[in-house]
């Protein structure tokens, strides 16, 4: 029989061990985290990375809002923006799984409006406004796989020519439910051809209103009850969070430079899109560790704590490149709900090969790396959205990451 001071030692050590493992000292991603802060790029930053299922960083810098009413926290819930576009697609698939819908049904078996949408196009050597357009019938229907891919047709105020900016500056301001606001959209011409180009816009927002019309429910309680329930999300909803764990949306004032409070924060609420739509390409907030389960998710294909949300088959035709040559990407690669990147140079060499990855008009990231058994998310709220701040957030994990682990294989 093992002595009592044994035991007690042994439980000391494992839970030393344990704490070694989990508690790593990621130095690169600490200091871009706190550079941001001290030189003003953001009020406040946080960031969860798991590697083998373990959480091996979670820290927060900086203030929640720029009246530093208190610090920045790991838990604040945050408007993620374009990051619900991963989250719906992949109730997509669920629901391609469980036989109610497929990738190339035309969207129009769902939403009949989509059964007549128009191409919008401009005579050559003429001015590319309102004025000089006209309107061509679609070569083919736009299918749900065009609308997870962003080959529909639709696209953004950013990604569209001049002359069609117009239409999609509001493209559901006075709807009050997904059905009306989608069923709009169908009204607004395509920037160009379906399935022949990469053009990102709003055809999650669709999706979603397919998802709801394939379920027979809610497209809010289609993630409720398939994927936030499962994977044990709590704090992911449509719904404004409470004011106490609320992070506002700051931007940089033009003439002075400086941070300034924006419209979107809670005490005068001015979404571009109607709060009360469930809009399946923007409507989410989350948390870092909400996030980070549907991360890990992804990455320990399709299942977490013994819950399943997607095959792991699913999930592995979900992380493929479905760009093929005949779709204008412009260097683009895109899965089914997630932008694939190249690797990056570290000072242990390149990391990071065909991680899936996106991000949120606020300046929020994530990014799951398979073949490194890694997820990483960053959060703050900061209009515009910083491309770049993005890009540094994962050169720091991935080198962090290299030299804390020097024996992961390069990929």
């Amino acid at each position: 029989r093992t002595p009592l001071h044994l035991v007690l030692i042994l439980m000391i050590l494992c839970s030393l061990s344990a704490r070694t493992t989990t508690a790593q000292t990621l130095e690169a991603l600490e200091s871009f985290m706190q550079a941001a802060v001290d030189d003003d790029v953001v009020v406040g930053c946080a960031a969860m990375v798991t590697r083998d299922g373990r959480t091996i960083f979670m820290q927060a810098f900086g203030d929640l809002d720029l009246e530093a009413s208190r610090s920045m926290r790991t838990n604040e819930i945050v408007q993620i923006y374009s990051m619900t576009k991963a989250i719906a697609s992949a109730a997509a698939m669920v629901m391609a799984e469980e036989g109610r819908l497929r990738l190339d049904d035309p969207v129009s078996m769902y939403i009949p409006e989509f059964a007549n949408v128009k191409v919008a196009d401009w005579p050559e050597d003429v001015a590319r406004v309102p004025a000089n357009m006209r309107l061509v019938p679609a070569r083919r229907p736009i299918t749900i796989r065009d609308l997870i891919l962003h080959t529909s047709g639709l696209g953004y105020t950013f990604s569209v020519e001049p002359g069609l900016q117009p239409a999609y500056s509001s493209p559901w301001e006075k709807a009050t439910d997904l059905e009306t606001a989608i069923r709009g959209v169908a009204m607004i011409p395509l920037a160009h051809q379906p399935g022949t180009r990469f053009n990102y816009g709003i055809n999650t927002d669709v999706l979603g209103r397919v998802i709801e019309v394939a379920a027979g429910m809610p497209f809010e309680e289609v993630l409720q009850t398939r994927i936030f329930d499962p994977l044990n999300m709590t704090d992911t909803s449509f719904a404004r969070p409470p004011m106490d764990r609320y992070m506002p949306i700051v931007k940089r004032n033009p003439e002075n430079g400086e941070l300034e409070e924006t419209a979107q924060s809670l005490d005068r609420y001015e979404r571009p899109a109607n709060p009360a739509l469930a809009l399946g390409g923007q409507g989410l907030h989350s948390t870092l560790n909400d996030y980070t389960r549907f991360c890990r998710m992804i990455l320990e294909g399709g299942e977490l704590d013994g819950k399943r949300v997607l095959s792991e088959r699913t999930v592995e035709f979900m992380g493929r490149d479905h760009l093929g040559p005949g779709i204008e990407s412009i260097g683009n690669r895109f899965g089914m709900g997630f932008g694939l990147q190249d690797p990056v140079e570290t000072s242990k060499g390149p990391r990071g090969g065909d991680r899936l990855v996106w991000g949120g008009a606020a300046s929020t990231f994530f990014f799951i790396d398979p073949a490194q058994d890694l997820t990483a998310v960053f959060f703050t709220q900061q209009f515009p959205f910083n491309g770049k701040l993005g890009e540094q957030f994962h050169q720091a994990v991935l080198e962090s990451v290299a030299v804390e682990f020097p024996l992961v294989s390069n990929n």
